[in-house]
């Protein structure tokens, strides 16, 4: 399968709207500095805001609720929406024993 001419402009196009517009945060898990577990959970992108890191966390921890350990925000220099496009925090999950 090749990818020249205008039907593979057109495939590329098509991968390009469908990464873009798919809107999801994406977490991995860590630990953090007592070693308890932790996530960082990343927002970044043209497409997405902090919103979806807090949507993501919360899913992540659901009732239990969640601190926030660190944000990092900065640009991506080659992006269209240059500063802001790289969003991403650490959170921790609250115990049931712990606020």
């Amino acid at each position: 399968m090749a990818w020249t001419g205008k039907e593979g402009g057109m495939k590329r196009a098509v991968i390009l709207a469908a990464v873009l517009l798919a809107g999801c945060a994406i977490s991995t898990k860590t630990y953090d500095s007592d070693g308890r577990e932790a996530y960082i959970v990343n927002c970044s992108g043209v497409a997405l805001s902090w919103s979806e890191c807090l949507d993501k966390a919360g899913k992540l921890c659901g009732q239990r609720g969640y601190v926030v350990l660190n944000e990092q925000e900065g640009g991506y220099p080659y992006t269209p929406g240059g500063m802001g496009d790289s969003r991403r925090m650490k959170i921790r999950c609250t115990d049931s024993d712990t606020p």
